[in-house]
């Protein structure tokens, strides 16, 4: 972190310019970290009852280029220099035909990395991911599947909208 030192008027030995604008906005994007959101940008409806891979089509919010969002795929994509991530989110079921087990399923590459489920008895309920921390490498791509067996399962979407969301945050942890 590049260090500014202020001084008080009226002294001019710290002008406001270009150079010490972009030191402190560089400052603060260190300070966040780099990290992507992303999520569903319209609801959509799973109809089959196998593990299916979650459709994940927009970057909501992102800082720095370290894990970018492949909207072909469907999962974000690990850049270089990154060798662990700590990824959270939330999916939210609008409707659901009966109840059911909803499972939720992280996966790295093409292997089941974590799995986490909530019971579900009535329509407008999440399943959270809590905080999961993995290693990564450059290449590395994480997708998201769910699974359950009330079909057809309509998952929420309209990352611009008013109601809740199905969001995932992968942030760069080393």
């Amino acid at each position: 972190m590049e260090k500014i030192n202020f001084e008080d008027l009226p002294s001019t030995a710290t002008p406001i310019n270009a150079t010490n604008l972009n030191a402190i906005q560089t400052n603060v994007e260190n300070a966040i970290g780099q990290y992507i959101m992303v999520g569903l940008a319209q609801e959509t409806t799973i109809t089959t009852t196998s593990t299916t891979k979650f459709p994940l089509d927009t970057n909501i919010s992102s800082n720095g280029s370290q894990l970018t969002l492949d909207t072909t795929n469907n999962c974000i994509v690990v850049g270089q220099g990154v060798s662990k991530i700590e990824l959270s989110g939330m999916i939210y079921v609008f409707t659901i035909p009966t109840t059911d087990l909803v499972a939720i399923y992280i996966y790295k590459n093409n292997n089941a990395y974590a799995r986490f489920s909530h019971y579900l008895r009535d329509n407008y309920q999440s399943v959270t991911i809590p905080n999961v921390v993995m290693d990564v490498q450059q290449g590395d791509k994480i997708y998201i599947y769910v699974n359950n067996s009330a079909q057809p399962t309509k998952y929420g979407g309209n990352v611009s909208g008013s109601y809740l969301t199905n969001s995932f945050i992968a942030k760069v942890v080393k």
